[in-house]
């Protein structure tokens, strides 16, 4: 493996670290194969964390995906890059002081292209469903967003939702604030 694809993640005591590593088919170590990962989904060819992007990542037969997430005001765990939804909707604001249903009401994809207008900021939920239904196998990194808020809670959130289900995709998790 080079070195600029290496993943590098930290656990945390509270996660169950036996069923991560069950879950972790993917050994970097015995590949020497490059992986190709889709940053933030196939964001050259659609908008950014946005389940169009994942879906062409699938298409495209990306090795993995990377996407990012934060909390929102009732706790869910959102996919968006920044903190804030100004750059990538059409609305202003801190993804922490909206619920997801009104995160919702912004079009996450004109922005972009036209072609695209109402595209919605999914929730990582929605993600793990679109991957599941396209028959996802490859790898997906969950970037946990906390470098500019902290957000009490979203590892074992996250850490909650991803060991309850058996997916059929290999994930990990990743955070550069930690």
């Amino acid at each position: 493996m080079s070195g600029f694809t290496k993943i590098v993640f930290k656990l945390h005591n509270f996660l169950d670290r036996n069923k991560i590593k069950n879950n972790l088919k993917f050994k970097p170590s015995l590949t020497s194969k490059t992986l190709v990962f889709a940053h933030r989904g196939s964001k050259s060819n659609c908008p950014e964390n946005t389940l169009a992007a994942f879906h062409e990542a699938v298409r495209v037969h990306a090795d993995g995906i990377e996407l990012d997430v934060h909390l929102s005001l009732d706790n869910e765990l959102i996919v968006i890059h920044d903190e804030k939804i100004d750059r990538t909707t059409n609305g202003k604001g801190l993804v922490k002081n909206m619920n997801a249903i009104d995160l919702k009401k912004f079009d996450a994809g004109s922005w972009f292209n036209p072609k695209f207008t109402d595209e919605k900021i999914p929730t990582l939920s929605e993600v793990l469903k679109l991957l599941t239904d396209l028959s996802f196998t490859g790898y997906l990194n969950i970037e946990i967003k906390t470098d500019k808020f902290d957000y009490p809670g979203i590892e074992k959130k996250l850490s909650d939702l991803m060991t309850e289900t058996k997916w059929p995709f290999s994930y990990i998790y990743s955070s550069f604030n930690f």
